[in-house]
């Protein structure tokens, strides 16, 4: 992960990135992602920098906790286990 082939850098060529792989094409809305949801985004000397690797890991997370399925690494989501319920004696 990480290496220069993936680093997008500029709002233009992360946007077009995202457009490619059905995320937003709206700046507004991968910085509403970015402040909301954790989307991998940051500012560097003005300019702002992602990275492929780490927008598709962000975006299956993101599917994983949608379908209440544990994604690679991650504990499991969704819901909690259901507690045992413990039987009442009857009294005689």
């Amino acid at each position: 992960m990480g290496t220069t082939d993936t680093a997008l850098s500029g709002a233009k060529a992360i946007l077009e990135y995202c457009s490619s792989i059905l995320l937003p094409r709206q700046w507004d809305s991968i910085l509403k992602l970015h402040i909301q949801e954790e989307f991998p985004l940051t500012k560097i000397g003005g300019t702002y920098e992602s990275d492929k690797d780490l927008i598709i890991e962000w975006r299956k997370n993101r599917v994983a906790k949608g379908l209440g399925i544990a994604a690679p690494g991650r504990a499991a989501l969704g819901k909690k286990p259901a507690r045992p319920r413990q039987r009442k004696e009857k009294s005689l």
